[in-house]
């Protein structure tokens, strides 16, 4: 039971710490980790049955405490107002408490309310890996400077991994934005010499980016560390915010070679047309351009923006992202300038124009139908409305439902949407049967939706009352190339009249049947 104890009280102690360092940007304080040592004396309590990482964060709850030990051979723990100097022991693990300099965190503030076009949701991912360093990086017993140093060796003979795991280390100690700038860089190293990793390195890369502006003084620092963190976007397939890192750092002072980058980057990533398509499926085609990046939606007339060959033609915002030209003409070949300077909703605008050059074709010849389902009577005039493009017949088929399949066709949701073509096979083979088939002649009007009457007389004469598709297709064209429609309808032999009679004012209206 004083286990179960001890250890709720070590897990209350972590949680409490956790809490309250969950809104800082910069840890308030952070340790550096001994391996093998133990720090005699200074003893203000102990938790015992419990791991490390509750140990350290009891360790940096915002009680003074300025040291701690953790036995790992029993699972004590050891909290501490001061030390002696270290001793070795095996299995232990000491640790010495540092403080964020003064000021850091409105720094912090400061710094990130500057980075607009950074998500809130990147924030966890840059103070998530500052809290964790001390045991991704045990510090041992040498200075910043000596692991700076072994880093730099390192990286020297091309040991990238061991390079980036001693400037971690040194940032224990000296939690500047010059080392978590080389942390990144020398992150983005390994990575790309470890395929395997590749991914979390280069994340983590641009986590140790965001530390490091947290914590950059002067334009020359913060320039040094957008460039890094440029780098470290495109990497992870941001391309669009290492535009935004390097235009912000060339704002804050201009480089010739950071001028360079930007240009490439902007070449490659920056606000553009990624694509164009002409659509023609109605009887009004368009051009339409799709951008990189999200459009205004309001307070913007891109009809300036955009070179016109005729008059008459317009321009509307389609979703978010997209420009299209309308008034257009089936036939027709035109080319559309989209001038530079065409602004983005989060301001980044084009660089050049840019030209698209497209011919309007006609129309692929279709059919379809408006309605979803009609009753038609047995004995009578019956016909179904169809609407088809650039064709001048239609093949008919009429299928039955049995009765015992109804069930069955409404669970498979034939009834609820279009019988697309890979469903027709067990359609057809299993639920119905065909009772006619023939051809039917509708009108056509180059490009034009017409709407034909198609008569059913004939077709369903002597069929039983029932429930009915009747499928159009165009000729000579598979299901899979030009999708067929179907109708749904069911044959009647239910009906409605209507009498008159004088002595009463409203008409009345029965089934079939003689008058009351």
């Amino acid at each position: 039971m004083r286990g179960v104890i001890l250890r709720a009280v070590a897990l209350c102690l972590a949680l409490g710490a956790t809490a309250a360092a969950a809104d800082d940007l910069i840890p308030a304080k952070r340790l550096t980790l001994m391996e093998n040592t133990d720090l005699p004396g200074g003893d203000l309590s102990s938790i015992f049955d419990t791991d490390l990482q509750p140990c350290e964060k009891a360790c940096l709850t915002p009680n003074a405490r300025e040291a701690m030990v953790f036995n790992g051979n029993n699972g004590s723990c050891f909290l501490k107002a001061g030390a002696g100097d270290p001793t070795g022991f095996d299995g232990a693990y000491a640790g010495h408490v540092l403080k964020a300099a003064k000021g850091a965190e409105a720094l912090a503030e400061k710094r990130k309310a500057e980075l607009k076009f950074i998500p809130d949701w990147d924030w966890p991912q840059a103070t998530n890996l500052a809290a964790s360093m001390a045991d991704r990086h045990v510090t041992g017993d040498a200075t910043a400077e000596q692991h700076l140093a072994d880093a730099a060796a390192q990286e020297q003979n091309g040991e990238y991994e061991s390079s980036y795991r001693f400037t971690g280390a040194a940032l224990n100690l000296d939690d500047s934005a010059a080392n978590w700038v080389d942390y990144a860089r020398r992150l983005m190293l390994a990575a790309d010499n470890d395929q395997n990793n590749a991914y979390t390195l280069r994340s983590d890369a641009y986590a140790a980016t965001l530390n490091a502006w947290l914590r950059s003084g002067k334009p020359a620092e913060q320039h040094n560390v957008l460039v890094q963190m440029g780098l470290a976007l495109e990497a992870n397939g941001r391309g669009s915010d290492m535009v935004k890192a390097l235009r912000l750092a060339q704002s804050l002072q201009s480089r010739d070679d950071t001028a360079q980058m930007l240009a490439d980057a902007v070449g490659k990533y920056g606000f553009r047309i990624t694509d164009n398509q002409t659509q023609t499926r109605t009887d009004r085609p368009r051009l339409c351009a799709t951008f990189s990046e999200d459009l205004s939606p309001s307070g913007v007339d891109y009809t300036t923006f955009v070179k016109l060959p005729e008059a008459g033609m317009s321009v509307a915002v389609e979703g978010t992202n997209q420009l299209c030209v309308e008034g257009i003409q089936y036939g027709a070949r035109y080319t559309l300038t989209f001038r530079a300077g065409l602004p983005a909703a989060s301001g980044e605008t084009m660089a050049q124009d840019t030209d698209i050059t497209a011919y309007v074709r006609d129309r692929a010849a279709g059919v379809r139908f408006s309605g979803r389902g009609y009753v038609l009577p047995r004995t009578g005039t019956a016909s179904i409305p169809v609407v088809t493009v650039n064709t001048k017949s239609v093949d008919l088929q009429i299928w039955k439902v049995t009765d015992r399949n109804l069930l069955r066709a409404m669970q498979n949701g034939y009834f609820d949407s279009p019988i697309y073509d890979y469903q027709e096979y067990d359609f057809q083979n299993e639920l119905a049967s065909k009772v006619w088939e023939g051809t039917g002649t509708v009108g056509n009007d180059l490009n034009k939706d017409m709407t034909t009457r198609l008569p059913l007389d004939e077709a369903i004469k002597g069929q039983p009352a029932g429930v009915y598709a009747l499928r159009a297709a165009i000729p000579g064209k598979e299901a899979y190339e030009t999708p067929a429609a179907w109708q749904w309808f069911a044959i009647s032999d239910l009906g409605l009249s209507r009498h008159s009679r004088p002595d009463r004012p409203t008409p009345l209206v029965h089934g079939f049947g003689p008058p009351p």
